[in-house]
């Protein structure tokens, strides 16, 4: 019955917004399919190649929610960077080989959204929008577990990413052989039904979610960390119950910083200093910080890729 309930839990969608002067709707062909994607182009953007941060929604998530989630737009404006909204096939990612997600019309070949996403961040390469070695992920919820798929796959792709509120999957894991280590921003909720900070076991042949300390484990690890600090952020917001605490895992030889930004109370949607309009029958958000200007912060310190 759990299990019944989780597959009827969607993210809640909201009215289209008109698109702003600086957001273009594109297209392209992949797989032989009709590709959509958005790109946002900051207010005052430079002649010269900027930062792009590439933004996947979650399960059946419109575009319009997925600025409610997370207003990456006005954060881009503000420090000049790019944002680029990928659409998936029926609002779906197809983030693990095996997953059922066909492209439309092709027999039994699966999306390769890796291969998808790739192409538009080359395209927007090639363009000289984006500079090549400030190119980040994040993703919501099934976004969330896109991100971590394209973290171990297109590790020389991708400068850091960060996945909110979902930890990784067991195949994710067993499969992850990123080229380079590379720096994570992770946000999730303690109270998070949806998306379980614990982990969940799904009947066969879903792969078990990985609960959140084994997933930062695995990064921290792989990155070479030997050390943690805990800071409690400040509760500014008056009568929320959720407080956040970041985890930094430092001492890195490699790739870092590993950061886990944990909602104590927390459920499904990332904290806002907004209302969210579209977070729907989920647990409000939490309301002390801003989590697309946080995960923002850590990509701007992010040093260049190296090999």
């Amino acid at each position: 019955m759990r299990y019944l309930v989780l597959l009827l839990m969607v993210l809640a969608a909201t009215p289209g917004r008109a698109f702003a002067q600086q957001d273009e709707p594109r297209t392209m062909t992949w797989q032989g399919v009709e590709r959509h994607y958005v790109v946002h182009r900051p207010v005052q953007a430079p002649s010269s190649p900027v930062s792009l941060v590439v933004a996947l929604a979650g399960l059946t998530q419109s575009l319009a929610s997925l600025h409610d989630w997370l207003p990456l737009d006005p954060v881009a404006d503000q420090h000049g960077f790019a944002v680029a909204y990928p659409e998936a096939i029926g609002h779906k990612w197809s983030y693990w080989r095996g997953g059922g997600v066909l492209v439309p019309d092709h027999g039994t070949e699966e999306v390769d959204d890796v291969g998808f996403i790739s192409a538009m961040v080359d395209v927007l390469v090639k363009e000289g929008l984006a500079d090549p070695e400030r190119v980040f992920v994040t993703g919501v919820s099934r976004g969330a577990l896109m991100s971590w798929t394209l973290l171990c796959e297109r590790a020389d792709l991708f400068a850091a990413a960060a996945p909110i509120s979902s930890a990784m999957t067991e195949w994710q894991q067993s499969h992850c052989r990123p080229s380079r280590p590379v720096p994570v921003i992770a946000v999730d909720g303690t109270d998070d039904f949806t998306q379980f900070y614990d982990g969940f076991i799904y009947p066969s042949p879903l792969p078990r979610l990985l609960s959140v300390p084994e997933t930062m484990a695995f990064w921290w690890k792989l990155n070479g960390c030997t050390g943690e600090t805990v800071k409690g952020l400040p509760h500014t917001a008056q009568g929320g119950r959720s407080h956040v605490e970041l985890f930094t895992w430092t001492g890195c030889t490699s790739g870092g910083p590993v950061m886990l930004y944990r909602v104590s109370g927390g459920g499904h949607p990332p904290p806002t200093l907004g209302t969210n309009a579209s977070a729907g029958h989920f647990t409000p958000p939490n309301h002390d910080i801003e989590t697309s200007q946080v995960i923002w912060d850590a990509f701007a310190a992010v040093r260049p890729k190296t090999p």
